[in-house]
């Protein structure tokens, strides 16, 4: 399961490079600034190319600042991720979204298909719906690509093509 890192003594470049996608996608959900989601993206694909793991970085006491897109602040946070298996920037970020936020926006990603599903039995709780369809939006997802919004014949039709065609199949009717 992604993020799952928080209780680790120390951590590998892929788990590290996750952190940081993770923060990319939280604060482009908080409309941060452009530049600051693009920093974070860039230094989890830097970090995903590196030839030696953090962790021996650090331990034979280089300056993460020598590697390219790595400043001050960003190297303090692969420091304290790395050393300690967390960073509390990201667990705080976290804090300010529902769980599973940051699945939901990878979703399709995999191909996966979602549906709002109001977990109503009866109908005074179908009202709860509204909970998932804002759970949706603030992960991104357009109305088209969630299976339960598409007309009779699109989900129809969604369910009869193969599992590797459904990503065409929620294509045709965005």
């Amino acid at each position: 399961m992604m993020f799952s890192i928080a209780r680790q003594s120390s951590v590998n470049n892929l788990q590290v490079e996750e952190v940081f996608q993770g923060i990319a996608g939280l604060l482009e959900i908080k409309d941060a600034q452009r530049f600051t989601v693009v920093a974070y993206q860039r230094v989890a694909r830097t970090i995903d190319k590196l030839p030696i793991e953090l962790e021996q970085v650090l331990h034979d006491g280089q300056d993460l600042k020598a590697i390219p897109g790595i400043g001050k602040a960003i190297s303090q946070k692969l420091s304290e991720l790395v050393s300690t298996g967390k960073l509390d920037f990201f667990e705080q970020l976290r804090s300010e979204f529902p769980d599973g936020i940051l699945e939901v926006r990878r979703a399709p990603d995999f191909s996966v298909a979602m549906a709002i599903d109001s977990d109503a039995h009866t109908v005074e709780r179908l009202d709860n719906q509204r909970y998932g369809v804002a759970i949706a939006r603030r992960a991104w997802r357009e109305a088209q690509r969630i299976v339960n919004t598409l007309p009779t014949d699109a989900f129809i039709d969604f369910l009869i093509v193969g599992k590797s065609r459904r990503r065409e199949a929620l294509q045709t009717y965005e």
